[in-house]
């Protein structure tokens, strides 16, 4: 996940996805060990936060953790970032300059974007891994240093191991015990705790007075796919807090492109046919029932255009938003006689987000019967 304000802790990856009690489970077997790790995910699911976890957690914690990354470095200066260089070794090397591999000693240095690495500087690396031993660029003397190396990539390594861009044998000196993070989109179980935890980290780095989340924003939240992963959700959390009004945050608060998400896009299942239930809905805008009266149409009445440019295009969307909602809910619940269940189930929202909206637009399931 993103950098967060606090020192990065195992518990920040607390889950309630099976994929990742699984890894968390690898991951407590090799805390307290010195064998090098291979990180792998898509980018923002949190490599770097998980590396500084075990770091944190392992019996290194009080000494550096220093990270690379190994893709923003230019090729001709990786070699001596890593490994560092004498004096007069290359023009503008003034000076003797020590090397991350130096700055870790006894600590951790983590190499993010591993794949990047120039196939050169490969061999050097593993040579580094297999003597604890470096050459500094210029330097005729061998420095011997002690360092747990963590490796992170987004690249799938085995691919580029087979396409002779990585080094075989580099491969499988990092990847003893491959740690691979899931991505949000398989562990969607995930998004409302992360989202309530970043919500009150950045309520009160902020100092926000939003506490809560409405209903629908977390249903918005849970509909998308989020292909930044955490980082994203992390980055739409601190914007909703700094943007929002309220105590809670709604759909409004969030990015159009999250609030506005077709349902239809596969996070939220459609409604399934059945003898009693409905049948769709016609182009006209009607529910018709299979064995039952038709219900309302739902056509969403536009606001009055008699001022309606003096008010900002938020307030106008959440009436048109409400005004939608309460006909579709009305329709529904007719056509259901009022069971709650069914109508949630028809609706593809859960039963307490049903009675929150019922209570919000003042429907009681009693006046369907």
């Amino acid at each position: 996940m993103a950098e967060m304000q606090d020192a990065p802790v195992l518990d920040d990856f607390i889950s309630l996805s099976q994929p990742m009690k699984q890894l968390m489970t690898l991951v407590q077997r090799v805390v307290p060990s010195d064998v090098s790790l291979l990180i792998l995910g898509e980018t923002g699911v949190g490599k770097e936060h998980l590396a500084r976890g075990i770091h944190a957690a392992g019996p290194r914690a009080a000494e550096p953790f220093v990270p690379v990354n190994c893709g923003a470095i230019p090729e001709n200066l990786l070699e001596s970032e890593l490994f560092g260089h004498e004096a007069g070794a290359f023009t503008g090397a003034t000076r003797r300059r020590r090397g991350m591999f130096s700055l870790a000693h006894r600590g951790t240095l983590f190499l993010d974007e591993i794949g990047e690495m120039p196939y050169h500087l490969q061999v050097k690396l593993l040579r580094a891994l297999q003597s604890n031993e470096i050459m500094p660029v210029g330097g005729e003397e061998v420095l011997e240093v002690d360092v747990r190396v963590m490796a992170a990539s987004n690249r799938d390594l085995a691919r580029e191991v087979k396409e002779k861009r990585f080094r075989r044998d580099l491969f499988y000196r990092l990847s003893v015990l491959p740690l691979t993070i899931p991505p949000l989109r398989e562990r969607a179980e995930d998004i409302p705790v992360l989202a309530k935890r970043f919500l009150a980290q950045f309520s009160a780095a902020d100092r926000q007075q939003v506490s809560a989340f409405e209903a629908e924003a977390l249903e918005a939240l849970a509909r998308h796919r989020w292909p930044g992963n955490v980082r994203e959700l992390m980055n739409v959390i601190e914007r909703a807090v700094l943007v929002s009004r309220g105590e809670a945050l709604g759909v409004e608060d969030l990015p159009e492109a999250i609030s506005w998400e077709e349902v239809g896009e596969g996070q939220v299942s459609t409604p399934e046919r059945s003898d009693e239930g409905l049948n769709g809905i016609e182009e006209a805008g009607s529910f018709v029932g299979e064995g039952l009266p038709a219900a309302a149409p739902v056509a969403v009445a536009a606001p009055e255009n008699d001022g309606l440019l003096a008010r900002p295009l938020r307030e106008v969307r959440r009436e048109v938003v409400e005004d939608l909602e309460r006909r579709y809910l009305d329709a529904m619940l007719r056509a259901t006689g009022g069971r709650v269940g069914e109508t949630a189930r028809r609706a593809g929202i859960v039963p307490r987000s049903l009675y929150e909206k019922m209570r919000k637009y003042g429907l009681h399931k009693e006046d369907y019967r």
